[in-house]
């Protein structure tokens, strides 16, 4: 982001500890729901109305930590049959992976 970044203020009306995660989160999810909940009720700007957003981002955050080991060991190019032509796997592209870091 280019220019002045806003300064974080605590807002009126934020929580003041973090809810239980959503039951249909996974263990990874759980444990990133309570580490950044953590940091945004210190921060003092996590909103009930947050609340959707850091559940997708706990979700995300345990899909990026559960599929980059797979995708370390994985090729980066994928051989179609039966022309054989060679493409470039986009699940392992810069876009792909820029992507997924943006959102986690």
């Amino acid at each position: 982001m280019r220019g002045v970044k806003p300064q974080l203020r605590a807002i009126e009306g934020g929580l003041s500890k973090v809810p239980p995660p959503p039951a249909g989160l996974n263990a990874v999810a759980r444990e990133e729901w309570k580490r950044a909940g953590k940091d945004l009720i210190d921060m003092g700007v996590l909103a009930r109305s947050d609340l959707p957003t850091l559940e997708m981002y706990a979700t995300c955050r345990a899909m990026v930590k559960k599929l980059r080991p797979l995708a370390d060991k994985a090729d980066a190019f994928i051989v179609n049959e039966p022309p054989r032509d060679c493409r470039r796997h986009f699940g392992l592209s810069h876009a792909a992976m820029g992507w997924a870091s943006s959102i986690a």
